[in-house]
């Protein structure tokens, strides 16, 4: 067996073992493990949900492209700081699409973490990224950053306005979230690629 493909064996048994671990876990919670694998509602029709997934779907580009670029970008020597931005991009979006996934936000309920303390922190981190990374976002076309920051602020401030008109409420919430996605994933995918063409170019 060459070396790659012990490789590959030993993710294969981590992964077995954290989930072994984790069905120990909802076992000894007294919960039926099948919970684990509890398959998705089943839409009333095809169209259901369409664009919440494709939602979904694009949060986890930026976090797939910024950790990708990362690790090709780490065959330098040098920890610079492009580098470090990459990869705390890498985390700061995995997290939004981990949340986006698995609603970590609405989970946090069941144990009386309210969602605005949830967002909050989701915040707090954005703004410190924000902060650190600044001047290396002038750098690149970050306007497109600001907007989707800006689409995804307008969609959470109407979700917390809990609007009557259900029909209005959800187009009115998941349209500017819809686009912020786009627009993240714009970004990133444009960073990602403006700094993985300047290390072909310095080869």
């Amino acid at each position: 067996m060459s070396s790659r493909e012990q490789h590959f064996l030993r993710i294969n048994l981590v992964v077995l073992l954290l989930v072994l671990a984790l069905i120990a876990g909802v076992d000894r919670a007294e919960l039926p493990s099948s919970l684990l694998f509890y398959p998705p509602a089943t839409p009333p029709t095809p169209i259901a949900g369409l664009l919440t997934h494709s939602f979904q779907l694009l949060c986890c580009l930026p976090p797939i492209v910024c950790l990708f670029s990362y690790a090709l970008l780490c065959q330098e020597a040098s920890f610079n700081n492009s580098r470090q931005f990459l990869l705390f991009s890498g985390i700061i979006t995995g997290l939004i699409a981990i949340n986006e996934i698995f609603r970590i936000h609405i989970i946090l309920l069941y144990f009386n973490i309210p969602k605005f303390l949830t967002i909050s922190v989701y915040g707090l981190a954005i703004l410190i990224y924000g902060l650190v990374f600044w001047r290396r976002i002038k750098q690149t076309s970050y306007q497109i950053l600001i907007i989707a920051l800006a689409l995804l602020t307008l969609a959470i401030t109407i979700d917390f306005l809990q609007i009557k008109n259900l029909g209005f409420a959800s187009l009115s919430e998941g349209i500017p979230k819809l686009l912020s996605a786009v627009n993240l994933a714009s970004y990133f995918g444009d960073v990602c690629f403006q700094e993985i063409s300047a290390k072909i170019k310095s080869q």
